[in-house]
């Protein structure tokens, strides 16, 4: 079966039980003459936003009577997707150490342009997650590629819309990274574009003039820069379907309204797509990918929900519900069936004249249990937040899809709050994913004291959102905004069971143990859908405690895969960053696997300004291939320490901490490349590049680092690619 622009056929699974067991069969794995195949995972925003513990059994959702919604949810693609990347994340080549992220380190940057940068809270797209011996690099069939808008407006100087492949530091040859396409598509994109389900298209919003469209996009290998970007077609929409690439189309949303803050959400099943806007309308938008682009306007679309700016709107698979809250507080759902919109507002869960809610609601879409989840960063109150502090607070809000209206669900109070506050959407640790939607914990990144110095939150899940808010470490020395938080389920060393155990079994060999241990971070251990906790390792056997953080002991065959399991969350502050390993704007790990109420970063990564949202990509023991994706916020200044003349071929700043080999630097109006010394204060350096001339600088010039970046001036950012290894 072959994937038609990146629509999920209806026949893509098949379910059979069999022995009481539930099989998930997926033709995105098929054979081909050369052998197993994967299809591409797309990794975009909305995974970010639709999330999905687990489900139940098959047994589980005929003995409640809930088979129609089960059988829905299992079968949507985002489903599916999450599990085979949490899957994935977990596989590997047997006996050999795989990417952890206990250490991150910068791999490449590159410009998106003069101030080019996603806005705050948006992310990147990636295509695609593998794993194992095998990456995509420039010359596989299908190379993986990483797209960022630029955030400048489009021109033939400047691209709207870049992606870069050959990814992968230490695996692939050439150029790393090099341009896979860039355009001009006649506007500024600032937010997250979406992908087609086979990779072939991408979808973002542009805007010209406050005016804002949906652009859709076939692209081609065909190169270009940010600096001069490849010619593309635009076709009329009626035209769109089946040009030749690269080619574009680009709708206006109803009514000429900007759109700052919602980014598109596909709806897979159906080839339908929704936007918000800043004037408070939610648009529809059909025949995205496969057939006929059109904004619908009939049936109450597009729908007014308010006067304000909308965010990024979510699907459930389950009630087929949209939810999008607004910068005035507000949580929605709407109807998507119907010749009618039903729209149920909630109460108002922010204070007027506060941020509101900045970032997308947080689906967790369990047959059973859906769940949706608000942010905000003043709740209006003059409650005891979390650490006693009296007065409003930044909160996090749970509600059933079904809620009614005026409904202000159920709150769990975070830090003192503040108008000015903004909390992005957090993420739940692999525990909640695997048990039923109450289990686990939610970490926050929100504000403590005065409503300005952020703190991460740990929220205990319980099966009424009452659990404790600890503060589970405290990132920064004072005023700061977070990013989102993004989890990743990864290893660190794959093997085999040296013989099937049973369900009571305490100790049993394993064809290697070499990465394995009784102390963290190497101490968790899956087989099967069973986590284990190890306590002893004696040669290849393993002494452990059975049915770890909410599994259940199981018999296992011999050769099952033995994953060493390590559960790490992400997140940057934009300034004072006071945790480990860095210091000022910073991007952070943390190990969650099995946490306590408080931690510790495990590492830093300097991230001048803070980042956009991050998208944690791949779990290989090859160069380069277990990485992070981000675009930073502004770009790295220091200041050169001694003056230079115009043939010095060494430069004395006072840090390059966040400068790497290869990266381009620029003193007044000349631009450097670093050649060595990356990540020091005396760095070797080829002069005049990229056009420039070399002159004479004096002592106390800005250095700014554009990281492989070549461009000139302007206060923007860098699409960024780091690597994690191993403990």
């Amino acid at each position: 079966m072959k994937l038609r622009n990146g629509v999920f056929p209806a026949a893509l699974f098949a379910l059979a039980a069999v022995g009481g067991v539930l099989l998930l069969i997926s033709p995105a794995v098929v054979q081909g003459n050369s052998g197993v195949r994967n299809f591409g995972i797309p990794h975009d925003w909305t995974h970010h936003h639709v999330v999905f513990s687990h489900p139940g059994s098959f047994a589980d959702a005929v003995g409640s009577g809930s088979l129609a919604n089960w059988h829905r949810l299992v079968t949507d693609p985002r489903y599916v997707i999450q599990q085979r990347k949490r899957a994935l994340g977990l596989a590997g080549i047997e006996g050999e150490r795989l990417g952890s992220e206990s250490s991150v380190s910068k791999d490449w940057s590159m410009t998106l342009g003069s101030g080019g940068r996603l806005a705050a809270g948006q992310y990147p797209a990636k295509y695609t997650f593998s794993t194992g011996a095998t990456l995509n690099c420039a010359n596989a069939p299908s190379p993986d590629y990483v797209v960022y808008p630029t955030g400048l407006a489009g021109s033939g100087t400047q691209a709207t819309v870049v992606a870069f492949f050959n990814l992968y530091s230490g695996t692939c040859t050439g150029t790393v990274p090099s341009t896979y396409w860039a355009y001009n598509t006649g506007g500024t994109a600032t937010t997250s574009p979406v992908l087609s389900l086979d990779g072939s298209q991408v979808a973002f919003i542009q805007t010209s003039g406050g005016v804002a469209s949906l652009v859709i996009l076939r692209w081609a290998n065909s190169g270009g820069t940010v600096g001069a970007p490849t010619a593309t077609t635009g076709y009329l929409p009626v035209s769109y379907n089946g040009c030749p690439a690269p080619c574009y189309t680009a709708l206006t949303l109803n009514g000429s309204p900007n759109d700052t803050n919602s980014p598109p959400f596909y709806v897979y099943r159906t080839d339908t797509m929704y936007v918000g806007d800043n004037s408070g309308k939610l648009h529809q938008f059909t025949g995205v990918f496969l057939g006929t682009p059109a904004e619908t306007m009939t049936n109450g679309w597009p729908v007014t929900l308010s006067a304000n700016v909308l965010t990024g709107t979510v699907y459930d698979p389950v009630s087929t519900l949209l939810f999008v809250g607004d910068s005035g507080g507000f949580l929605y759902s709407v109807t998507t069936s119907g010749a009618t919109r039903t729209v149920v507002t909630s109460g108002q869960l922010a204070a007027t004249g506060s941020t509101g809610i900045v970032d997308a609601p947080l689906l967790d879409s369990t047959p059973a249990t859906p769940l949706v989840y608000a942010f905000v960063g003043d709740d209006g109150g003059t409650e005891a937040c979390a650490g006693g502090v009296i007065g409003v607070c930044g909160a996090v809000y749970q509600f059933a899809t079904n809620f009614a209206a005026n409904s202000t669900g159920v709150k769990e109070k975070l830090g003192r709050g503040s108008l000015a506050a903004k909390v992005y959407a957090g993420s739940f640790d692999n525990t909640h994913y695997i048990g039923s939607g109450s289990t686990g914990k939610l970490y926050v990144c929100g504000t403590r004291s005065a409503g300005a110095d952020p703190r991460l939150f740990q929220i205990v899940m319980n099966g009424t959102f009452t659990g404790a808010v600890n503060t589970f470490n405290t990132p920064t020395s004072a005023a700061a905004t977070c990013s989102p938080v993004t989890e990743f389920l990864g290893a660190s060393f794959v093997t085999t069971l040296g013989a099937t155990i049973t369900a009571a079994q305490t100790s049993f060999t394993v064809t290697s143990a070499t990465g394995i241990s009784a102390t963290s971070p190497n101490n968790y251990i899956q087989i099967d859908s069973e986590i284990m906790l190890v306590t002893a390792v004696a040669a290849n056997t393993l002494t452990v405690t059975r049915g770890q953080l909410g599994t259940t002991a199981a018999t296992h065959n011999s050769g099952a895969r033995v994953t060493d399991i390590q559960d790490w969350i992400f997140l940057s502050v934009t300034a004072t960053g006071s945790a480990t390993g860095c210091t000022g704007a910073c991007l952070y790990n943390f190990l969650v696997t099995n946490a306590g109420t408080t931690g510790t970063a495990t590492t830093g990564l300097v991230a001048t300004g803070g980042t956009s949202g991050i998208i944690v990509d791949n779990a290989s023991t090859l160069g380069g291939g277990s990485q992070i994706y981000f675009s930073t916020l502004t770009s790295a200044p220091t200041t050169l320490s001694a003056a230079m003349t115009a043939v010095q071929t060494t430069a004395s700043v006072h840090s390059g901490t966040a400068i790497v080999n290869n990266d381009y630097i620029q003193i007044n109006s000349e631009i450097l490349q670093v050649t060595a010394g990356g990540g020091t204060t005396t760095l070797t350096v080829t002069r005049g590049q990229l056009g420039t001339t070399a002159a004479a600088h004096t002592n106390g010039s800005t250095v700014t680092d554009f990281g492989i970046c070549g461009t000139s001036g302007g206060a923007g950012g860098c699409a960024v690619q780091a690597s994690q290894s191993a403990p």
